[in-house]
């Protein structure tokens, strides 16, 4: 059973999740020519998983780890 507070039927799909935390901030922003996508020429602040977080089981989900991130174009962090 789920808890009082949850809503499943006000879930979003993951590309949903993905856009509210990259595209859509960068167009409220007016910040899209530069933010919101990875592409060449737009700054880049990005982690990379073990798994697609896209496509995998929505069990699994929270078994995928960071492999990377990089910031600023720079990577940081590498596994």
């Amino acid at each position: 059973a789920s808890a009082p507070d949850w809503h499943p039927e006000q879930a979003v799909t993951r590309a949903e999740a993905l856009k509210m935390f990259t595209l859509w901030p960068a167009y409220a922003s007016f910040r899209e020519k530069d933010l919101g996508t990875i592409e060449p020429g737009k700054l880049a602040d990005f982690t990379g998983f073990t798994g697609d977080i896209m496509t995998v089981p929505e069990a699994d989900i929270l078994k995928v780890d960071p492999a990377m991130t990089v910031v600023s174009g720079k990577v940081v962090y590498r596994r």
